[in-house]
């Protein structure tokens, strides 16, 4: 008996320490808890999660925390087994027990984008894991979450570096499938624009009405279009919008007439009751709106994307083409860096803050060096070139970043840890600026890298900016050119200083000289690339010379801001084979350019010789079992130098 009164006083004084050590405990758990942005179900809104989450979450009570921690250590031991199929349904009953742990949301759509993806075997399903891992994060973490900025960065990241990058084989087929995804969506309203046409083409969206009984208050003529859409069985959803996108992308292709019927009706199904309903007939004003009031909803509901914020970024930063991964890598960590200048409570730490602000920086240094999109959707042909445009937006979005670093919002962070890559940044655009032939603009860059880091310790030592302007461009090229944004922006400089200085003035030497050497740039690099199998491009290769001399070509002769007189003093220098190849793409942009300031095209532009015969040219040549660009024929005689 005295015994047994001795341990139920033990037993006693043992549970009052452990409640008084709970009561001290408890402080210390709450502020972990907000600083890792755990929310409990009880503390959630009511109406916030899915039925079936909450039921869950009730039914398990306290058990809940066992059962998440016995299925973490399932996953995880799953995962490194390679069993990643089985690990991702154990994340998705992880999820639904800790919707509000947005760590969870993170470390299960990476899994899905990284190590899934690559797990499988076709193009097409690792695609289909990359989009899930996406979808995962854009459509319920966040959601969820809707504060936890780790989140935003993480999606960003995964739009930036498994689809923007060259890491993964099928990186090309991400591209062209995300690409072929929004200009469906969206058009191309970046193409053969200027900034501002780009952005008002884009404001449209923003700008339309919310509701249908608004679009027909403002538009009552759509009503016959609508009833004629519900007649063919459609209702006003994105299936209509992407079935109208095809239908407009099939028209503006002219790869399509180069393709066989078999490959088009299998690989770019059209519905041609609707395209002859919608485009056949007379221009429907009505169109283009219910365009913009279709697209803005499915921007909202489908992709969580608010329209406004879109076009305030791209009037911020330039005209950000959406078919490309580093739009969309800008709008999210723009977007978490947003949510947490709301945030009072409970501000983010620093260094997501910091983390997420160079995703900003990361995403305008791609465009500047790739945010051209050159896309053909019927053939999937893609080439990303170099838009300088985004040059000056990269500049001010590092400014910026130094200005939050130096008010302390970032924490102890000194400026020096950008310094590095601005200052590289810096140096690329001085280069880039003195191959395309703006000396001006890149001894301002020159001036601006000398003023910011000459003083550096190691600068210092090489005498790096003691150097004249062009002998440090030669050292540089000769430093970074086998780097695939450094080779692919050479050869693009060397081919429009080719146009604008040889073509142009009539110099078919000066023309020659610049070619040679974008040639020799092309072959040196190409040399030894490794055929990556399956993927319908190499992954770390450059397209076909041809094809990359011919976009460029295209880009120029479409761009507005170069004069008419100087694209038709182009043209007629032209050598009459790249004439030929390039003639059907160009027609119709520059017939269009030319008659609104009332020049007659066809003395611009005059069809090259032998246009009546090249059918007896070789017609360009598709690998249609993997969706390969366009392979042109080799560089005739009279362009070809090697």
């Amino acid at each position: 008996m005295p015994s047994d009164r001795v341990i139920q006083a033990l037993a006693l004084t043992t549970a009052v320490a452990c409640l008084l050590a709970a009561g001290f405990l408890a402080g210390p758990l709450q502020r972990e808890q907000h600083s890792w942005r755990h929310t409990t179900a009880a503390e959630a809104p009511s109406d916030a999660l899915p039925p079936h989450i909450t039921v869950a979450i009730t039914a398990l009570g306290p058990l809940r925390a066992l059962g998440i921690d016995y299925l973490w250590l399932r996953a995880t031991d799953l995962q490194q087994q390679g069993k990643f199929f089985e690990a991702n349904q154990l994340s998705q009953w992880i999820t639904s027990l800790q919707p509000r742990f947005w760590q969870v949301w993170q470390f299960h759509a990476w899994n899905m984008a990284y190590n899934i993806s690559v797990a499988t075997h076709t193009p097409d399903e690792r695609w289909d894991w990359v989009n899930k891992g996406i979808a995962l994060l854009r459509d319920k973490g966040i959601a969820y979450n809707p504060t936890a900025v780790p989140l935003y960065r993480e999606l960003s990241w995964i739009y930036f570096h498994k689809i923007g990058q060259l890491l993964d084989d099928m990186h090309w087929y991400y591209k062209r499938r995300l690409a072929l995804d929004w200009q469906e969506l969206l058009g191309a309203p970046t193409d053969s624009a200027t900034t501002p046409q780009a952005i008002d083409r884009f404001r449209a969206i923003p700008q339309a009405p919310d509701s249908l009984e608004d679009l027909l208050a403002h538009h009552p003529d759509a009503q016959p279009l609508i009833d004629r859409l519900h007649a063919l069985g459609y209702q006003l959803d994105e299936t209509l919008l992407r079935q109208i996108g095809r239908a407009q992308m099939y028209r503006a292709s002219v790869d399509a007439g180069l393709l066989p019927a078999d490959f088009k009706q299998t690989r770019f199904p059209l519905d041609r009751r609707l395209a002859a309903a919608v485009f056949e007939s007379d221009p429907d004003a009505a169109l283009e709106p219910l365009l913009a009031f279709l697209r803005k909803r499915v921007l909202r509901t489908r992709y969580h994307m608010d329209p406004r914020f879109m076009l305030e970024l791209m009037e911020t930063y330039g005209p950000l083409d959406w078919r490309h991964p580093a739009a969309h890598g800008c709008y999210w960590s723009e977007m978490g860096l947003r949510v947490a200048a709301q945030q009072r409570t409970t501000p983010p730490q620093p260094i997501d803050l910091l983390n997420t602000n160079r995703q900003v920086i990361y995403s305008l240094q791609h465009l500047a060096w790739s945010g051209l999109v050159y896309f053909d959707p019927v053939s999937l042909r893609l080439d990303l070139l170099p838009d300088p445009r985004f040059i000056p937006a990269y500049d001010r979005a590092m400014d910026q970043a130094k200005q939050r670093i130096e008010s302390g919002l970032y924490g102890g962070i000194s400026t020096e840890s950008f310094a590095a890559g601005h200052e590289n940044f810096l140096l690329r655009a001085m280069t880039d600026y003195y191959l395309y032939g703006d000396p001006d603009q890149a001894q301002r860059f020159y001036d601006k890298a000398r003023q910011l880091y000459a003083n550096r310790p190691e600068n210092l030592s090489t005498g790096r900016y003691r150097k004249p302007l062009s002998e440090l461009v030669t050292e540089l090229l000769q430093e970074n050119l086998q780097a695939l944004p450094d080779t692919r922006q050479f050869i693009t400089a060397m081919i429009l200083r080719a146009m604008n200085e040889g073509l142009a003035n009539g110099r078919r030497d000066t023309f020659d000289r610049f070619l040679q050497l974008a040639h020799t740039a092309h072959q040196q690099y190409q040399h030894g690339k490794e055929r990556t199998p399956l993927a319908p491009q190499d992954r770390r290769a450059l397209l076909p010379f041809q094809q990359v001399l011919e976009d460029n070509y295209i880009m120029l002769m479409k761009t507005p801001s170069v004069s008419l007189l100087k694209r038709a003093r182009i043209w007629a220098n032209t050598p009459p084979r790249l004439q030929l190849a390039v003639y059907a793409r160009l027609l119709p942009d520059l017939t269009q350019q030319a008659q609104l300031v009332g020049i007659d095209p066809r003395k611009a532009f005059p069809a090259p010789p032998g246009l009546a015969i090249q059918q007896d040219l070789a017609p360009p040549a598709f690998d249609l079992s993997q969706n390969t660009p366009h392979q042109p024929q080799p560089l005739p005689p009279e362009v070809q130098r090697r």
